[in-house]
């Protein structure tokens, strides 16, 4: 997703900015150096603040995000050294070759004539006030479902449904054994020389268990102190009394649930069938708490562990969790730093991290109302919310989105910086930069949109979540951001959007000369 989005994004900025130089009258060779100085300076910007968020997936603790942020650093990179070397290099050869046939070209040039952007822009430059109110207003409203999101494991839709593993879990569903499946797994382990059989160690097992099952959600445990239903713990320690012989009408059963040596057992929660995965997660706690409480006195000295697939699943979210705010803190000022020495100012890159953090935010707000409480669920295949997030799903998106959202800022501001250089006129740099960055910035969005937004229908749920998170993230970065905050802000702030690397103001360009 992302080598074909930033590929076709960085070639899109690179072929706009040779043909503009063509148009001037420059000469194929003159034309690509001049794209390299310009377009290619900002490709490289915009390449490497993508490279930060990759970089910081490589901290997390899961191999899957490691090796996303690896492949992230690698097709990005090999990206921008094919946009600013190997492209350049074939557009001079091509030179006006790149306008066959002609009638393509005139149609093309027709849609990309910046008219009716210059139309909005100016009409941005004359209402700033009222294009910011509108546009946080609109951002507020994305981002409301944010504050209702639940991270955790998605209750369903997990699989296509006809897939075969997807028919199998409706088939144990249908028969009340969906619970069997993945069942919690509390291992007790003793210290050495003491047997799980032991009538002290027995009646604190059956405590642990009887406990456990208290909770409505729990169908069941399985152990060795659950062997045969409804026993005091009298007659459960009477039943061992002859462990050797108990053990061997029921090796199966002991072999899975107790070690050759007697010290280290297996306890199995199952839950209802009517708990999803979300609330698994929730049992999950319950189940550590019981055994903190209840464990820790009935079981003194022994090490008790929970396991199974939706207790890595809660380890794994709180460690993620736990590092996603460093992860956060890093990306920001990384990125902020490297925009601060490319266009030496303090406000533009405090400016692009605070709208970028707005359009993810509120990618996210989109993606919880979606997916977690099912609005238009159905359009992707959905079987109903899925009542979490996937804790991966945030980190992911957020590390790569906001680089690539970025993308659109560096186009922006490199052009407006480029003119403002010329003229010293903030007002009219940012009404030029946007009027002829807005169609490029257009299309590049809407080629990644088409390129995410496949993603979203691929029936896989991690997947989707992804391709439509960053499909929604850069369509409102393209819209929302860059059409109408970023130039009305700029507007606003006037000369302080490039202190203190300001110039001092030359003598005034007339517009026809700049044109």
């Amino acid at each position: 997703m992302v080598g074909l989005g930033v590929g076709i994004d960085y070639s899109l900025l690179i072929v706009t900015r040779f043909r503009e130089e063509l148009n001037r009258g420059l000469s194929p060779a003159d034309a690509a150096v001049r794209t390299i100085q310009t377009a290619g300076s900002a490709v490289v910007t915009s390449g490497l603040t993508v490279v930060v968020g990759f970089a910081a997936l490589i901290l997390t603790p899961r191999t899957e995000t490691r090796s996303v942020g690896i492949g992230g650093l690698i097709v990005v990179a090999i990206a921008v050294l094919l946009a600013t070397t190997f492209l350049p290099a074939c557009l001079a050869i091509l030179g006006r070759n790149i306008d066959r046939p002609k009638w393509l070209a005139r149609l093309l040039a027709w849609i990309h004539t910046p008219t009716g952007w210059e139309r909005w822009a100016r009409s941005l430059g004359h209402h700033p006030w009222r294009a910011i109110l509108g546009g946080c207003v609109a951002a507020a409203f994305l981002t409301f479902p944010l504050t209702q999101i639940k991270i955790g494991l998605p209750a369903r839709n997990w699989f296509p449904p006809d897939a075969e593993s997807a028919q199998a879990l409706a088939a144990l569903r249908d028969m009340g054994a969906s619970g069997v499946i993945q069942p919690l797994r509390v291992v007790v382990q003793l210290p050495n020389g003491e047997s799980a059989l032991s009538g002290r160690r027995l009646s604190g097992l059956k405590a642990l268990c009887d406990s456990i099952e208290k909770d409505p959600r729990v169908r069941e445990v399985r152990g060795v102190a659950t062997i045969r239903p409804g026993l005091s713990t009298l007659q459960l320690a009477m039943y061992y009394s002859d462990a050797d012989s108990v053990r061997n009408r029921y090796a199966a059963f002991f072999n899975a649930y107790l070690s050759a040596d007697l010290q280290t057992t297996l306890m199995d929660v199952i839950a209802a069938d009517s708990v999803s995965l979300t609330g698994m997660m929730d049992l999950t706690r319950h189940v550590r708490h019981t055994i903190a409480n209840v464990g820790a006195q009935r079981l003194r000295g022994a090490e008790i562990l929970v396991g199974g697939f939706a207790a890595s699943s809660l380890d794994l979210q709180q460690h993620l969790l736990q590092r996603f705010p460093g992860i956060v803190a890093m990306i920001l000022g990384v990125t902020a730093l490297m925009l601060l020495i490319a266009f030496r100012s303090v406000l533009v890159p405090l400016k692009a991290v605070v709208l970028n953090c707005v359009s993810v935010a509120a990618a996210f707000g989109i993606t919880v109302l979606v997916f977690q409480h099912g609005y238009g669920s159905n359009l992707f295949g959905l079987e109903g919310p899925t009542e979490a997030i996937f804790v991966v799903v945030p980190v992911l998106v957020f590390a790569t989105v906001f680089g690539l959202s970025m993308d659109y800022e560096v186009f922006l501001l490199t052009r407006i910086k480029e003119v403002f250089d010329k003229t010293g006129r903030n007002d009219y740099a940012t009404m030029e930069g946007l009027s002829a960055t807005a169609s490029t910035i257009t299309f590049a969005a809407l080629i990644m949109i088409i390129v995410f937004g496949n993603f979203a229908f691929t029936r896989v749920l991690a997947v989707q979540f992804i391709g439509f998170g960053l499909a929604v993230a850069v369509f409102l970065d393209a819209t929302l951001i860059r059409m109408v905050l970023v130039p009305a802000i700029m507007h606003i702030a006037g000369r302080w959007n490039w202190w203190p690397g300001v110039r001092a103001p030359r003598r005034e360009v007339e517009v026809e000369e700049i044109t």
